[in-house]
Order: structure tokens, then sequence, then C-alpha cells
């Protein structure tokens, strides 16, 4: 279903690479094998998508 959602109107905007880290960061996930999630609840997409926004 989420990935479903993810792919009818699919739009890029770039962040700046340091939004990133910060935003792995405040999740707890630092180190080099991080990954973003390709798949994400719409809670977690929300707060990420507010985030950058911020930026």
């Amino acid at each position: 279903m989420a990935r479903e959602q993810a792919l009818r109107d699919v739009r890029v905007k770039m962040v700046p690479p340091r939004v990133f880290y910060e935003w792995i960061e405040r999740q707890k996930a630092k180190g080099g094998q991080v990954k973003f999630p390709r798949v994400m609840t719409q809670k977690k997409f929300r707060e990420w998508q507010e985030y950058a926004d911020k930026a």
C-alpha cells in the first residue's frame, strides 16, 4: 500500500546534504552504513517532509 501511494505523483525537491545528515542524526541513526528508508509510514514521511521544508 505504501509503495503504491509513493509512486502516484513523484516530485523531487533538492535539499542540501546537511539537512539529510541532521535528520538522520535526529533519528538516532548515525554512522557509515546508515541508509535513508525506501518505504516510510505516512507519519514518518510527514516528519521528514516538515523537517526538509524548514531547511
